[in-house]
């Protein structure tokens, strides 16, 4: 893809997350991954590893902006255990197939071939950078703004997030501690678009399937059947 192309493809970004740049090859650099360079030496910009680095800074620093104002009787360790759910590569995975990031992203042929799909740790990175590149275009606002967008509901829900992100332990020590085993996942189903795909999942415990969950990730929908599994040996 030649840099004219990849910029033109870059503005269809620029229309997904209603920010247009000053400078779009800050845009070209936060989508350039490291394998894209090395296949093509001419390329105009680095790539996207420093602005993963400020990227993060920035996120943590929006992040702990919103949950302080929204939840102003937390103390200062509720509110880190709340940042520290919001801000999980699972979370920001989440969010680049939302926004299709992974069709933006230029990365080497070699690189492709051998990973298949991006994986969960690496669209996280891409969001990140994504931010910064934000953050050094136009400022802070227009990247508090971005983060508000993609971040508010997961801030209204966080309560709700922490309490299943604590599913996964509790039914592995209730299993372990009761039948002398670890739960089994196992994916059932994946419907839908890559980037927003959907997933069934199924947990066993010896053998047996106990619950199901569902989710638009397989921690996710691995979390809601540990939840479900939990609320029947309650019953039970």
């Amino acid at each position: 893809m030649t840099v004219d192309e990849s910029l033109k493809n870059l503005e269809v970004l620029e229309g997904i997350i209603s920010y247009h740049f000053i400078n779009r090859s800050l845009l070209l650099q936060a989508m350039t991954h490291t394998s894209y360079l090395n296949e093509n030496p001419g390329w105009p910009v680095s790539h996207y590893e420093r602005f993963e680095f400020l990227g993060d800074t920035v996120l943590q620093m929006i992040i702990t902006e919103m949950l302080f104002k929204q939840y102003p009787h937390d103390a200062e360790g509720n509110l880190s255990v709340k940042r520290s759910v919001i801000v999980r590569k699972n979370m920001l995975s989440d969010i680049a197939k939302v926004l299709n990031l992974e069709r933006f992203i230029l990365i080497g042929n070699s690189e492709k071939n051998q990973i298949g799909s991006l994986s969960q740790s690496l669209l996280s990175d891409f969001v990140e950078s994504l931010i910064a590149s934000i953050y050094i275009d136009g400022g802070y606002e227009p990247a508090i703004n971005f983060c508000r967008r993609y971040f508010q509901k997961l801030i209204d829900d966080v309560e709700q997030l922490q309490e299943e992100f604590n599913y996964k332990s509790n039914l592995q020590n209730f299993t372990q501690t009761n039948y002398h085993v670890l739960p089994e996942y196992r994916i059932l189903e994946e419907k839908g678009p890559e980037h927003r795909k959907k997933y069934t999942v199924a947990v066993y415990v010896n053998g047996e399937e106990v619950a199901v969950g569902r989710g638009f990730s397989k921690k996710q929908a691995e979390r809601k059947a540990a939840r479900k599994a939990l609320e029947k040996y309650k019953k039970d």
